[in-house]
């Protein structure tokens, strides 16, 4: 049985994290989605203030109920997801089994965002996130001039393609002299992408 899938969309304000997510969400049968915002909204809002981290469990738990429900597909998107420390702690309080993890950021031009800003009618446009690296496996999507069926089928392409290799063969350990202690809690296993990819606008 193929593992479920635990789609991560990260990046920054006004980039398309929502609208590429719930296409994504669209898109496959079997499928639940999780907005970060839905599980966080205050104010002032700060990616730094420690009590963010209550969050995390809040959104940690959601994708858990979603996992363990039989959803194949579970999308989640939220700007935490660019700081690396908020980013482990949700999926370390994730308490599931048996699913992937695949991970992409969406990034544009600063002249991009800021037309996106306008659009929407904000006043002040932040290229503070356009500058962050991505996280380590994590798939780069450059959304300019792309449509958000284009950027969502780019993705849903390579999460098919990564959905078909086959399984990595698991190594026999050699017999231990003496039995191992039994540990309180079993280690979840999360698989993320081998290798970091970027997908450049055409």
């Amino acid at each position: 049985m193929a593992h479920k899938k635990l789609i991560l969309v990260s990046g920054g304000p006004c980039v398309g994290k929502s609208t590429i997510a719930r296409k994504i969400f669209e898109h496959y049968v079997n499928s639940a989605y999780c907005d970060g915002d839905w599980c966080w909204c205050v104010n002032p809002d700060s990616i730094r203030d420690n009590r963010l981290r209550n969050g995390d469990r809040n959104m940690a738990f959601l994708l858990s109920t979603y996992l363990n429900s039989g959803y194949e597909y579970v999308v989640f998107s939220s700007v935490v997801l660019t700081d690396p420390d908020a980013r482990e702690n949700i999926l370390r309080n994730i308490e599931a089994d048996d699913y992937d993890v695949l991970s992409f950021q969406l990034v544009c031009t600063e002249d991009t965002l800021k037309a996106r800003h306008d659009a929407r009618g904000d006043e002040d446009v932040s290229f503070f996130w356009l500058q962050l690296p991505p996280y380590p496996g994590e798939v780069v999507i450059d959304t300019d001039g792309k449509t958000p069926a284009k950027i969502c089928k780019e993705i849903c392409k390579l999460i098919d393609e990564a959905k078909s290799k086959p399984a990595p063969a698991k190594k026999e350990s050699a017999p231990a002299k003496k039995p191992a202690a039994k540990k309180a809690t079993a280690e979840k296993a999360v698989t993320k992408p081998a290798a970091k990819k970027t997908a450049k606008a055409k």
